[in-house]
């Protein structure tokens, strides 16, 4: 028998983090060195940060749904596929583990922006994935909508003005055009993972970007690689970086599953 949690544990970094906390702490405070996978508490989220390329997914092709199988054949770039291939196998191991079933038998439901959720389940269990290149993030509530998003990517100057000036504001984009030239890919990919985690955990998608909050009030802060908190009117969560790439989560304030 597969023991799937060990495979989760060894392969990847576990992380228990408030919803709300003091900013500045460096990532690794919050670093879960539990093997029982709980539910988390109500003030908490679990975030599972994987690396793809150390993931060898061929021998758990068969926990796939004939579904998920199917949308997978319709992807033409083969890096692509087996990106999304890896990142299913980990969520349905993941979530199985706080479930207590086989990761076969998760069956999935999908908004209509295409956000996966649990179709039945006698637990109260929220989740939220993205990748970027060769990471995923797995984000765990027990309680309320939540988002997560990941950006690996380094972009040239010319694409993330070009970008800037399409999806945000102006205090954003002014931030981002005064912001020296090795500081400006991380400023951006720092707005857009905000932004898109707020839209992810509301359920819509990217193409209404001009819903999501003003950022402005967070990027006037220091940037550096630890944890910063966030709150708005409707929203609150947390964002980082490293060297490899930047993640910002989001969680509906009042909102309970």
């Amino acid at each position: 028998m597969i023991n799937y949690k060990k495979l989760i544990l060894n392969s990847a970094r576990v992380y228990r983090i408030p919803w709300a906390g003091k900013n500045q702490a460096n990532i690794e405070e919050y670093r879960y060195p539990s093997a029982v996978l709980k539910f988390p508490k109500k003030n908490n989220s679990h975030l599972f940060l994987f690396n793809l390329q150390t993931f060898e997914h061929k021998p758990y092709i068969e926990i796939l749904s004939k579904d998920e199988n199917d949308r997978l054949k319709k992807i033409m770039l083969q890096k692509e596929k087996k990106i999304r291939t890896k990142s299913r196998i980990l969520l349905r191991m993941v979530l199985a583990e706080y479930l207590t079933i086989s990761p076969s038998k998760i069956t999935f439901t999908y908004g209509k922006n295409g956000k996966p959720k649990l179709k039945t389940s006698f637990k109260k269990i929220s989740f939220n994935v993205s990748h970027s290149l060769n990471y995923l993030a797995v984000l765990i509530d027990s309680h309320r909508d939540i988002g997560v998003d990941i950006e690996s990517e380094t972009k040239q100057n010319p694409v993330i003005t070009s970008l800037a000036k399409r999806f945000f504001n102006q205090e954003e984009l002014n931030a981002i055009i005064n912001s020296s030239i090795t500081k400006r890919s991380v400023l951006f990919n720092r707005i857009w993972t905000l932004k898109e985690a707020v839209l992810k955990s509301s359920g819509i998608g990217i193409s209404n970007i001009e819903k999501a909050p003003d950022f402005s009030f967070l990027i006037k802060k220091n940037i550096d690689s630890n944890l910063q908190y966030y709150s708005t009117k409707k929203f609150k969560g947390y964002t980082f970086h490293t060297n490899k790439f930047c993640l910002s989560t989001s969680v509906k304030k009042n909102n309970e599953l």
